[in-house]
């Protein structure tokens, strides 16, 4: 990297974006809009909920959750503990599961109840 350019995360643009824009619509499914403001604090929850359970800088959160607003935060709050996303098909069987969260070394899985 270059001198003078910052690594920045997705849940740190999130954060400065909530700063300037935090009434401006973010995110809309099926009805339910979230501004730039609301996703900034659900994330928040979301990273302070992670680094209660140990994770951290460069850990693997496997993430298992319908199609929903859910599942950027969810993204974006792993981002903001420095964490990385594992998605994880909700079609997976227990073989392909197992297989995905072994060999991309999920300590953590945020998952749909209905999947659990």
């Amino acid at each position: 990297m270059s001198e003078g350019l910052i690594a920045r995360n997705m849940g740190e643009l999130l954060r400065e974006r909530a700063a300037t824009d935090g009434t401006r619509d973010l995110l809309r499914f099926e009805g339910t809009t979230l501004t730039f403001g609301a996703v900034d604090r659900r994330t928040d929850q979301v990273a302070q909920w992670l680094a209660t359970r140990g994770i951290g800088r460069g850990d693997r959160v496997g993430v298992m959750l319908p199609n929903g607003l859910d599942f950027p935060v969810a993204w974006l709050g792993i981002a903001k503990a420095g964490a990385v996303m594992v998605p994880l098909n909700v079609q997976y069987k227990a073989h392909d599961l197992a297989y995905t969260l072994g060999d991309a070394g999920v300590t953590l899985v945020l998952a749909d109840p209905a999947f659990v």
